[in-house]
């Protein structure tokens, strides 16, 4: 923790597909603690599935500190995204495998954009068609600004 402070980072990444580990406060806690105690966001570059969303409330919930950014989930499962983005005041999500606008001005209708960030997933996919999602969802400019920059800019502070 006192080597990771001196650096001064903005956010941690973790890969647990890559290192072969599940995402679990047992096999994470020493970056977990970490981040929670420098209140950093982590990154979580995984491929989501059933476990990882049946954890992902308690390791929240467990780590008050830490602002949980999951990339290239894709909102399309709203029964597992929208509890998370009403109950847990830690828990981003990237908007760039939103299917439509839709998704996203219905997230900004039950429960606001203040947990969304652009994510483009490039080199995988072109920026065009995400910042396209952005900028001609029918959501507030207060919104849209939120999710290009202002979410990012008020957690990395």
């Amino acid at each position: 923790q006192e080597r990771l402070a001196a650096f001064k980072p903005v956010c941690l990444r973790i890969l647990p597909a890559y290192v072969r580990l599940p995402f679990h406060p047992f096999y994470w806690d020493e970056i977990l603690d970490a981040a929670n105690a420098l209140g950093l966001p982590l990154i979580v570059d995984y491929e989501y599935n059933d476990e990882f969303f049946c954890n992902i409330p308690d390791i929240s919930a467990q780590y008050p500190n830490v602002k949980f950014i999951l990339i290239r989930q894709g909102c399309c499962q709203g029964r597992r995204i929208l509890p998370l983005l009403q109950k847990r005041e830690n828990v981003y999500f990237t908007i760039e495998r939103m299917l439509d606008n839709l998704q996203l001005e219905e997230i900004e209708e039950k429960c606001g954009c203040d947990k969304l960030l652009f994510g483009s997933g490039y080199p995988e996919r072109p920026h065009a068609g995400v910042l396209g999602l952005a900028l001609y969802a029918n959501i507030t400019a207060e919104n849209r600004e939120k999710i290009l920059c202002k979410n990012w800019e008020g957690m990395t502070k």
